[in-house]
């Protein structure tokens, strides 16, 4: 007897079990009474519920599961990575009264694939639109990624209810929005100040060598919040060359700072304080660059002037401290009346040769634009200002600049970099708590040259009473070496965070890094608690046995060990009861490396028993155990006919009830039914089990008085009975078409087949649906393994032997056996048996006059003589084996009976066939015959429609075995003539066509114009395109009436046609019916055809 609740095995069933089980602060209930039917009506419950699903998708803003949330778009293409804005993990859960139903989910995402893509958490390397998630425990996880389109997209997850056949599902709508970062700072991520280039002194130095040199000079563009801007966005640098006058004796004399813009009337005025302007003594003139500084500072964080960064040109000097100015073609312009009047812009004039746009740069997805700046050598030592400003020059950068009080003007040397501009990167700034990351570290130059063998140092913060590791290694401190490719593969280890505490962070750095960077390991969060339990009840006497475990995890599910636990305040015991953990200190519980702590329960009496686990610390992971031990009583179970079932087989039981009063209703209490089985309310069990295994559960009865009743049962669901095979025939010939059949019986249709062991028969073939054909070339005894499996995955084997004999003996016939004399002859001798190709001769009597035969077997000419004429043929086969025959031919003066039209080449099984023989000449009435060993296709047999006349031969009927079948048909006048035709019919699997069109088609009338039109359908194997006709000798359509062109045309216009037309006044002198057949084929391999009859009544005119 026991209390079942399903065992989650993977880390996400866990996680999301908590969702089903925990109520308030984690609590869930393993109740000990029935469910009650959510429906209307007296009839308490009849049936299993309705299955339940849910949808939800993480919001990395709140962390918790939402049924809609917003995704920015994903403009780098990242992949699949939870720890991004780009991905969300959807959930889908499905239940039954309450539970988790063990079932297949469905995942679709709406409208396209424009805006993100569904993918499969075992496969994130490819995106779905339909993603099926199959035998899932109940509980499904995918992710959803964003593309670089915006747009709003719906998911749905689906699963069949197995009571109703119908689906149910539950939707989501995720919106994936533009992020919008306007530039609000251009930074250059130097330092590139008093940079000399190797070899060369600063001043006066000879040049070592002609040419020029090149350097990569880079900006990162941020929004005001810090992060990078849009990618794409143009940035603009210039290079303003310097000193005016001076140089090289004082090379920072030329940065002249001053403090006051103010704006004069009709013009842009700049002013300098003296003495430090010098405008005319340094030879300032039009067309120089000022250079204007209003990024903030430590002194001043927030100038009142940050929008006065760029560059302007130089119109006029006015005198020493005083210049008018040019604004550029876009930015800002100074506000006479507004803050501008007065406020404090440093700045430097420079010369204009190399101002222009060195060339415009686009930053990428981390906001970084790059340019060469290309210099000769003859320039080396000279120093200059670099500008970077977005294309509006509203927002600008300056490479190097004065302090705000304008001293310490330093130089930018045109030269290779001082050493400090390296890059040093991570492949992961985030960690999560209690775990062991490979984090890869690379260090690269300002040209992203790999800088090998380079040691990077690392500084660990406070761990508290956790401990980190880097590559093995404790201690707060250390150093790694960089590989051949500028990279360091470290392994980075936390353990003993608690739950509760504070995240760590790591600084790694370099020789002359631009910055530092710092990885943080996550704070384990306030941690959750799962429970697993099974109950068994002694119902006669009201007690009970819980035996489960409890699973304490971080935020992420990692596993927290040395944690304690406690039984909480506030617990509730309906009797005596007994509490055991293992492994334990104390009276707590303390959980292993896995996390897990064992708990025992031993529950003394009846009664509602409520157990709130949780951390002995500070309580913030917790579960609540509810247990509910029946009070014994005189009403019980038994069950009738509860024996072990098979896989896949129907299966029926009955519980009845003992004692109490009638009626009962019977519920399922704990425990579980094997999948596919039910319990009714008056406890039936049925239902077709779909999976193995021993399925324990306790039932409740209640009678009219109220009074419960329980039993506890077992049922165990086996494997099906292995499939039985046969194989029919088990002969053949070499040289004969065989056709054989391997059939099974027991288990599942449909069922598959395949060889395992041993060869067939040199020459057949083994399908799929168990049809073995071909025909022998080699004699032997063959002997096979062939294994059958039904829809259930059933098997069954066949061990048989196949036996092919030499060739039948040669078997020769010649037809037809009339002539008329004067009239052409053509005649058959035909052999079978042997081993085709076959030669023929006469070896005694003699051949009509004029008429010859040929090696193949054809008898041709015009006789010249009539009479009886007597020859015997021979046929010679392949090896050699010989036939004879003796035959007479007769030579009339009345013409022989004809045989007009051919039958259809080509049918399917399954599929209704019909096709037609027409008898002319010699005198009717007519005899129709097959010409022994001749054999129809299985399922068509011939007829005679016309038996006043006997002039057609109709084939018609349901082909049901595929093969090749070949056979003589024999027409016989009533004069004694004959006729003869060879027909072959090739039987394949194909479609089902169907002339949907009813008859008598709609009366038409003489003289009036008339169109119908003709409809049909195909199913199964069909062709691409549709041919209509009439079919020859099956009647005609009246005069002035036609089929259209309708030949060869592709579905869906092929499968109609129109007759239309006007029959000429006069035709007729009465109403008239006529009657005509239409035929209908594809182009499939096998061609699939349909005839059919029609009627149609014109009407005379009056």
């Amino acid at each position: 007897m026991q209390l079942l609740i399903s065992r989650l095995r993977n880390l996400t069933e866990w996680f999301l079990l908590t969702i089903l089980l925990m109520v308030g602060g984690g609590m869930s209930e393993v109740l000990a009474q029935g469910f009650t039917n959510p429906g209307g009506g007296s009839g308490g419950f009849t049936g299993r519920p309705l299955i339940t699903v849910e949808l939800y998708v993480n919001d990395t803003v709140t962390g918790e599961s939402v049924t809609s949330t917003r995704v920015p778009v994903n403009l780098a293409g990242v992949g699949i990575n939870p720890g991004l804005p780009y991905t969300r993990t959807l959930t889908a859960i499905a239940k039954q009264d309450g539970r988790l139903f063990a079932t297949s989910i469905q995942l679709d995402l709406a409208p396209t694939l424009a805006s993100g893509a569904l993918f499969d958490p075992e496969d994130p390397t490819q995106g779905f639109r339909s993603l099926p998630l199959e035998d899932t425990s109940g509980i499904a996880t995918a992710f959803f990624l964003a593309s670089s389109t915006p747009g709003i997209v719906t998911i749905t997850a689906s699963a069949q209810d197995p009571n109703t056949g119908q689906r149910v599902s539950a939707s989501i709508q995720i919106e994936v929005y533009n992020e919008v970062r306007p530039p609000a700072a251009v930074t250059f991520t130097g330092p590139y100040v008093n940079a000399v280039l190797a070899g060369q002194s600063r001043f006066g130095d000879p040049l070592i060598q002609d040419g020029s040199y090149s350097r990569v000079i880079s900006v990162v563009v941020n929004d005001i919040n810090g992060n990078p801007t849009n990618p794409n966005t143009q940035v603009n640098f210039y290079l303003i060359d310097g000193p005016l006058t001076g140089y090289p004796s004082n090379p920072g004399s030329f940065f002249v700072a001053g403090s006051n813009g103010e704006p004069f009337e009709g013009q842009f005025w700049f002013s300098a304080y003296n003495p430090n302007g010098n405008f005319v003594s340094k030879g300032v003139r039009p067309y120089d660059r000022l250079v204007l500084d209003g990024r903030q500072t430590e002194q001043d964080p927030l100038p009142n002037n940050y929008f006065h960064t760029g560059v302007w040109v130089v119109e006029r000097v006015v005198n020493q401290t005083a210049l008018t100015i040019l604004p550029p073609p876009q930015g800002r312009a100074f506000n006479a009346n507004g803050a501008d009047n007065g406020s404090t812009v440093p700045y430097i004039v420079g010369r204009a040769q190399n101002a222009a746009v060195l060339s415009p740069a686009f930053t990428n997805l981390d906001g970084v634009a790059s340019t060469t700046l290309t210099y000769p050598v003859w320039r080396i030592g000279q120093t200059a200002v670099v500008v970077a400003c977005v294309a509006n020059t509203d927002v600008c950068g300056i490479l190097n600049m004065c302090d705000r009080n304008g001293a310490n003007c330093g130089s930018v040397y045109l030269g290779v970099t001082n050493g400090s501009d390296r890059e040093l990167t991570a492949s992961a700034l985030t960690l999560g708590p209690n775990r062991s990351t490979d984090v890869r570290l690379c260090l690269r130059d300002v040209n992203f040259t790999p800088l090998p063998a380079t040691e990077i140092r690392y500084n660990i913060g406070s761990t508290g009473p956790a401990t980190v590791t880097i590559d093995g290694v404790a201690g707060n401190e250390g150093t790694v070496l960089t590989g051949g490719d500028g990279c360091a593969l470290v392994d980075i280890i936390s353990s003993g965070q608690p739950l509760g505490g504070l995240e760590i962070e790591i600084d790694f750095t370099a020789d002359y890094v631009t910055a530092p960077v710092k990885i943080t390991i996550k704070a384990p969060g306030p941690g959750k608690m799962d429970g697993f339990f099974n109950c068994e009840f002694e119902l006669d006497v009201g007690t009970a046995v819980c035996e489960g475990v409890l699973r304490l995890t971080d935020d992420e599910l990692t596993p927290i060990e040395g944690e304690l636990i406690v039984l909480g305040d506030g617990f509730k015991a309906g009797g005596p009861f007994t509490l055991t953990f293992d492994p334990a200190e104390g009276v707590f519980g303390k959980t292993n490396e896995e996390g897990l702590v064992n708990v025992n329960l031993e529950l003394g009496g009846p009664g509602e028993y409520e157990f709130p686990f949780k951390t002995a610390a500070d309580g913030s992971a917790s579960y609540t155990l509810t247990v509910n031990v029946p009070t014994p009583g005189a009403l019980s179970i038994e069950a009738v006919g509860l024996d072990a079932g098979q896989l896949g087989r129907p299966y029926s039981a009955v519980l009845q009830a003992i004692g109490g009063v009638p009626p009962y209703a019977f519920s399922l209490l704990s425990g579980s039914l094997p999948p596919g089985l039910g319990l009714s309310a008056n406890g039936t069990i049925s239902g077709t089990p779909t999976q193995i295994g021993s399925f324990s559960f306790v039932a409740q009865v209640r009678d009219s008085q109220d009074l419960l009743g329980f039993g506890a049962f077992t049922i165990v669901i086996g494997n099906q009975t292995p499939l039985t095979l046969a194989l029919a025939p088990a002969t053949g010939a070499v040289g004969v078409p065989y056709s054989g059949l391997v059939s099974a019986t027991g288990g599942t249709p449909p069922y598959t087949f395949a060889l395992v062991a041993g060869t067939l028969p040199n020459g057949l073939t083994l399908s799929a649906n168990g049809t073995l054909s071909g025909t022998p070339t080699k004699v032997g005894a063959f002997a096979v393994s062939i294994r059958g499996t039904d829809s259930s995955g059933v098997t069954g084997t066949l061990n048989s032997t196949i036996t092919i004999a030499s060739a039948s003996p040669v078997v020769v016939d010649v037809a037809p056996l009339t002539a008329t004399l004067g009239q052409p002859y053509s005649a058959v001798v035909s052999a079978t048996g042997g081993t085709p190709p076959y030669t023929f001769t006469t070896i005694a009597g003699s051949l009509p006059p004029g008429v010859t035969l040929a090696a193949n077997g054809t008898l041709s000419g015009t006789p010249t003589a009539a009479g009886a004429y007597t020859a015997t043929f021979q046929a010679t086969d392949q090896s050699g084996s010989k036939g004879v025959v003796t035959k007479t031919i007769t030579v009339s003066t009345v013409a022989a009976p004809t045989i007009g039209g051919t039958l259809t080449a080509t049918a399917s099984v399954g599929v209704p066939y019909s096709s037609l023989l027409t008898a002319t000449g010699g005198v009717p009435p007519y005899t129709w015959s097959l010409v022994p060993p001749s054999s129809l296709p299985l399922g068509l047999t011939a007829t005679v429609p016309d038996t006043a006349t006997d002039n057609t031969w109709l084939l018609s009927g349901t082909p049901t075995t595929s093969g090749v079948y070949s056979f003589t048909v024999q027409l016989t006048d009533s004069a004694g003539g004959t006729a003869f035709i060879t027909q072959t019919i090739t039987v394949g699997v194909g479609g089902i066509l169907q002339i949907n069109t009813a008859s008598p088609l709609p009366n038409a009338t003489e003289g009036t114009a008339y169109t119908t039109t003709l409809t049909a359908s195909c199913s199964g194997v069909c062709g691409t395109t549709f041919t209509w006709t009439v079919e020859p000798g099956g009647g005609t359509l009246p005069p002035g009436i036609t089929l259209g062109a309708c030949a060869a045309v592709a579905a869906p216009a092929g499968l109609s046609c129109t007759l239309a037309g006007t029959m000429p006044l006069g035709t007729i002198t009465a109403n008239t019916t006529y009657t005509f057949i239409i035929r209908l084929t594809d182009n499939a391999v096998t061609p699939n055809v349909i005839l059919k009859t029609f009627q149609l009544t014109v009407i005379n005119a009056p």
